[in-house]
């Protein structure tokens, strides 16, 4: 049921993220639409529209904002204006927690607005972080992969880029390396499922690979290759 009711309904402007990943303005959301909710488990699931009621208008709002981190692409802000008594799910309680009672520092949950990796994607950035390429940390904690190769092969630096899909960050950069050789860097978007599943593989800027990783085999125009991780290496 989709409600703007009095003390706790969401402004008429607040946009509300449908099943299929669009997003419809609050007023626009009618009987029979499917947008994205919440089970018993708090996991996100597409949810069927029973009902729109709108009541008594809210005369008295409260705005909720704060830093949006590890959160996908898009500002680095949220903001959530509604009625004091709007709950919010908050992850330290594990309870819905009406928004006039948050605090300071109290953390609540935010719809992520990216999936996770393909498989693909992970593949590829794990070849490029045994190789050559490493790992650059925002403070927002996503977290890019950043690779190179010489000129000479500018075309597979091209080929890992489509490869990744829309994790490639467009522009390319050449560089003259330390032996005085011209080199392509390229660099994946920073995405905060890069540092979920590499972050452990760098500790105090330097590089190492913990037990466990499977072997993966990597082919491209130019080259292919299989790497196993079994040890510890820096």
């Amino acid at each position: 049921m989709a409600m703007e009711e009095k003390h706790t309904g969401l402004h008429s402007e607040t946009r509300i993220s449908m099943a299929d990943g669009t997003r419809k303005r609050l007023v626009h959301v009618r009987s029979g639409d499917e947008v994205l909710g919440t089970d018993h488990d708090a996991r996100v699931v597409s949810t069927h529209v029973s009902e729109v009621r709108r009541e008594e208008p809210v005369y008295s709002w409260t705005k909720l904002s704060g830093r949006r981190l590890r959160a996908g692409r898009g500002s680095s802000f949220f903001s959530l204006m509604s009625g004091s008594e709007h709950r919010v799910w908050s992850p330290g309680t594990d309870t819905y927690t009406p928004v006039g009672e948050y605090s300071p520092s109290q953390r609540i949950t935010l719809l992520r607005s990216e999936l996770d990796l393909t498989p693909c994607q992970r593949s590829v950035l794990l070849g490029k972080l045994l190789g050559d390429g490493h790992l650059h940390r925002a403070k927002s904690g996503s977290a890019s992969v950043v690779w190179g190769h010489r000129q000479a092969d500018e075309e597979y630096v091209r080929w890992t880029l489509r490869a990744i899909g829309d994790l490639a960050s467009p522009s390319t950069r050449t560089l003259t390396s330390g032996y005085g050789s011209t080199i392509i860097t390229a660099r994946s978007t920073f995405h905060p499922s890069v540092s979920e599943h590499f972050g452990e593989m760098t500790e105090n800027g330097r590089k190492g690979f913990r037990p466990g990783l499977p072997s993966i085999s990597i082919r491209s125009p130019s080259r292919s290759g299989t790497w196993t991780t079994g040890h510890s290496a820096t």
